[in-house]
């Protein structure tokens, strides 16, 4: 790096030798000679005074650049930009990941006596029960067969596109729920409906419906950090403290729903990314209707496709018992193309084909779009109904639900089935 014609002391750090010394050849009285030039084979023609300022600037050096790291580099500061980046992360590649959500048996049964339970407390159950029989038919068998509840995912992903298909075998009623963004707008595809939204600064319906379509690369790609970035009510980073063994802990809070509060622990990869291990999800007010979410990240494996970590298995609990809600599990992550991607993200059209799920049968459209926001009741091909529509504010049903909540899981399928027919953005069940 450093040639013995031109010394460079802007490059180079140096240190001084005797007066009279000129070893440096032609460097004046007191002749200075970069530490990052000198010549091995030539040390002991320095005297030892020399050789002492050297090895301590040597010493010195080292100290000056392992600070930064262990003492600013990595703090409250780096994260919140860390955190910021994660939000807004999208792959340099284009690839399909694989995984599965698995619900075990008797937490499926758990959540199927809670959401029956939930349903009679509507003022209007009957017509609930009535509209969702096929679906509460169907979970009942999962349940007397003793299953586990499984729903396989299918993540596809590259530069500012993506699309996430759930399909649920064991609910042919609701067998699959999907969501995406085509570079503009954001959608959620389900069997009978569509919504559509493009901005994020609003509350409700709308921020509801992005963030839980972003979950799932959050968890699988971030360890939950940056999660639902730049949307209202979004957890704010508060901390972050490393510890002398490569491991540390982070915090971030959130106003929403009377305060929560994310405690991140985890450790550093050896390419100084911050791998999270655990990720408690806690509300300011515990109590038995919103309890705290611990969620563990295990398996991380740096991708070669990706170029970025991925967690290959998820494990979910809630307190106060703790017991296991779901396991998140990769199955396998392949490359596809540009011109694949661009297909299956394409926004879908009420009347249209989708690339995954072939000729839909929507009847029922809400579109949060600036210039649209409307919903609309389809019947036979046909616009039966169309309703202009305000934004939602804080005190709606799925505020208090809380996005956070609207997990992409196995368990929220729930979440496109129990509601009314006509009203499928102010009636959603959060149990599972």
């Amino acid at each position: 790096m450093c040639e013995n014609a031109v010394p460079r002391v802007s490059a180079c750090f140096s240190i001084g030798s005797d007066s009279g010394n000129k070893l440096g050849g032609g460097w004046g009285q007191h002749t200075r000679t970069p530490v990052g030039c000198l010549d091995p084979n030539a040390l002991i023609l320095y005297s030892p005074r020399v050789l002492a300022r050297y090895f301590s600037a040597v010493w010195l050096l080292g100290l000056a650049l392992i600070a930064p790291v262990a003492s600013g580099q990595h703090d409250a500061r780096w994260f919140e930009q860390h955190w910021r980046r994660c939000g807004e992360w999208t792959p340099g590649a284009t690839a399909l990941v694989n995984y599965r959500v698995t619900i075990p048996a008797p937490e499926f049964a758990r959540s199927h006596t809670a959401r029956l339970e939930s349903i009679e407390k509507l003022p209007n159950a009957a017509d609930v029960l009535a509209s969702n029989r096929p679906l509460l038919a169907e979970d009942e068998r999962v349940v007397r067969e003793g299953a586990d509840f499984v729903a396989e995912y299918r993540l596809w992903i590259g530069p500012r596109r993506w699309r996430l298909s759930k399909d649920v075998p064991q609910r042919p009623s609701q067998a699959f729920g999907d969501f995406g963004f085509d570079g503009e707008t954001t959608w959620r595809l389900g069997p009978t409906s569509l919504s559509l939204v493009e901005r994020a600064d609003e509350t409700g319906a709308e921020a509801n419906l992005l963030a839980s379509s972003r979950r799932a690369v959050s968890w699988l790609f971030h360890g939950g950090i940056g999660e639902a970035w730049g949307l209202p009510n979004s957890p704010a980073p508060t901390s972050f403290e490393p510890d002398a063994t490569d491991g540390w802990t982070a915090t971030a809070t959130s106003d929403s729903r009377g305060g929560w509060r994310w405690v991140s622990r985890g450790r550093m990869a050896p390419d100084g990314v911050p791998l999270t291990e655990s990720l408690v999800i806690q509300p300011a007010q515990p109590s038995a209707d919103t309890p705290a979410t611990d969620v563990r990240f295990q398996d991380w494996r740096f991708d070669p496709l990706l170029k970025h970590w991925v967690a290959h298995r998820i494990e979910v609990r809630r307190t106060p018992d703790m017991r296991l809600r779901e396991v998140w599990t990769v199955t396998s992550i392949e490359p596809i193309t540009a011109g694949e991607l661009a297909k299956v993200t394409r926004r879908p059209t009420w009347d249209g084909e989708d690339a995954i799920r072939g000729a839909l049968s929507i009847r029922n459209v809400s579109d949060y779009r600036p210039g649209a926001r409307e919903t609309l009741e389809i019947e036979d091909g046909a616009i039966v109904g169309r309703m202009s529509m305000t934004p939602l504010t804080s005190t709606s049903r799925l505020r208090r639900v809380g996005w956070w909540i609207l997990a992409i899981s196995g368990g929220a399928v729930a979440a496109f089935a129990i509601r009314n027919r006509r009203a499928v953005t102010r009636r959603l069940n959060p149990r599972t």
